[in-house]
């Protein structure tokens, strides 16, 4: 759902509209802007409502949406690169390279230790989402994951600066990355890594 800004009663009538439909059907919960209904053009094909969009987040609020779940969205342009350093000889690192939608190829990094995975970091292009030439030399970080008993032993920055590294060599300049606004650690982690903050966006979720 959007409207022009300066169209306040607009899209309340829209709104207001959906809402006698979805209760006329016994609905009793609504849920607004999750992460597979967003505006296309925002957020990698997904990401909810972004606060840039403020009248159209205004608008829900003022209607007695609630804020459900949030995402966190940081980039990096021309990253910088340090050289990764494996905290253990004992893992093996695999990284394998996919074609996608991209002109580049997506990456996935995985630690292997005694042939059990323990971590791993799976990177797209952002060419996955968007035909743009701009786009074609960033990527976009969709998973970092450490099995909770190797984390604190610095495997996840091995992983995210071998990604820089790999990335690096393939062709990309610029990187980005979320998280949910409540996993403090992980924004810790991404900022003093050299992300910074661009957007926050939330799902929204209203009961009748």
């Amino acid at each position: 759902m959007t409207y022009q800004v300066g169209h306040r009663p607009v899209g309340q009538a829209i709104l207001e509209e959906c809402e006698k439909y979805l209760k006329g059907l016994g609905i009793n919960q609504i849920w607004a802007f999750w992460n597979a209904s967003n505006y296309r053009f925002y957020h990698l094909g997904f990401g909810y409502l972004s606060d840039k969009m403020g009248h159209v987040l205004g608008l829900f609020r003022m209607n007695k949406y609630e804020i459900d779940i949030g995402e966190i969205f940081m980039s990096y342009p021309e990253y910088r690169i340090n050289e990764p350093v494996l905290p253990d000889d004992k893992i093996e690192i695999v990284v394998t390279k996919t074609v996608g939608r991209g002109l580049m190829p997506n990456l996935h990094v995985q630690a292997i230790r005694n042939g059990e995975k323990i971590g791993e970091c799976l990177s797209v292009s952002v060419g996955e989402f968007y035909l743009a030439d701009e786009a074609q030399k960033w990527f976009f970080t969709k998973w970092l994951g450490i099995e909770e008993k190797e984390q604190g032993k610095r495997l996840g920055h091995y992983l995210l600066q071998r990604t820089f590294r790999e990335m690096r060599k393939i062709g990309y300049r610029n990187a980005l990355i979320s998280t949910n606004v409540k996993n403090y650690r992980a924004q810790l982690f991404y900022t003093n890594f050299g992300y910074q903050v661009v957007d926050t966006a939330y799902g929204l979720v209203k009961n009748f």
